[in-house]
């Protein structure tokens, strides 16, 4: 289990690492760079380090966590990749939904395959999961797979869709906002939310926000060698368009640039640039429960 070092969360799971760059914001990829710094270690292949890579001892990890935790799913890869095998999302969905004291936040740039995965029907859904359950040997406290998944159905008659799971998409710019978010306001989730980081651009997302029912919207600048810097004007913007519609607002920060009188960019680095907007920090969190 891991402590995250990513603001908005509190502990990172990674049942599936790997990736392959589908869009602008997927350059300077993060993952990709600590995925080979971990090559030959830690369960990444030495020769290609970031392909596409279930990890079954992963599985196990939020039995480990005694307090309620904020977790996103998939730091180190994305869950929807084509790549990824239905019965591993099973696995992965079957245990989020055993552990309703965790909430799970997943995002994707592959909003599509998460629509179809969720657009079955509620009976498909919970067969596959439950054969997860027993597959994995999810045990209660006394030893007995079959109160798990007595527990899943009958949390799942009561809740659906499963509370604790909440779904999200990546989106960077205009062109993948319009994409991703519609596929997003489509799928079934208990809850939505939008990250926008590396924020290449302005977006106008308001509609998006309150036609589909957005709870939570996350904005970061780039970091890292080759980060590309991030306009002032479009954090006021996404700020404003939040903040109307009464959507919790979570800043990352400026990433490596930060705007001096919003005229010119310097290249200050992550701990100086900060995170402060007009003088204020925005970390708003929705209700999780």
């Amino acid at each position: 289990m891991a402590n995250s070092k990513i603001e908005w969360t509190q502990k990172v799971w990674n049942p599936v690492t790997g990736c392959t760059k589908i869009s602008a914001g997927c350059e300077n990829c993060y993952a990709e760079k600590f995925a080979k710094r971990l090559a030959g270690r830690c369960g990444y292949d030495q020769e290609n380090p970031f392909k596409i890579t279930s990890h079954e001892d992963k599985i196990y990890e939020p039995a480990k966590w005694r307090k309620p935790k904020i977790v996103f799913v998939g730091s180190m890869g994305d869950i929807f990749h084509d790549d990824v095998p239905d019965h591993w999302i099973d696995a992965i969905m079957a245990t989020a939904a055993i552990f309703p004291k965790h909430t799970f936040m997943f995002l994707t740039k592959r909003p599509k395959r998460m629509q179809e995965y969720f657009s079955r029907s509620k009976e498909e859904i919970l067969k596959n999961w439950e054969d997860s359950i027993y597959q994995i040997g999810w045990a209660d406290k006394d030893g007995d797979v079959d109160s798990t998944a007595c527990f899943l159905y009958n949390y799942s008659q009561k809740h659906w869709p499963i509370p604790n799971i909440w779904l999200g998409v990546t989106v960077e710019n205009q062109a993948t906002a319009n994409y991703r978010i519609p596929l997003l306001g489509e799928t079934l989730a208990a809850k939505r939310f939008i990250s926008v980081e590396p924020m290449l651009g302005n977006l106008f997302i308001g509609g998006y926000l309150s036609g589909y029912d957005i709870k939570w919207v996350i904005c970061g600048g780039e970091n890292g060698q080759g980060a590309r810097p991030m306009h002032p004007d479009w954090v006021s913007s996404l700020l404003g368009q939040s903040h109307l519609l009464a959507i919790p607002f979570f800043f990352k920060g400026w990433g490596e640039w930060l705007y001096y009188n919003n005229s010119s960019a310097h290249k200050l680095g992550k701990k100086k640039s900060g995170r402060m907007i007009d003088g204020k920090e925005y970390l708003q969190y929705p209700k999780f429960k």
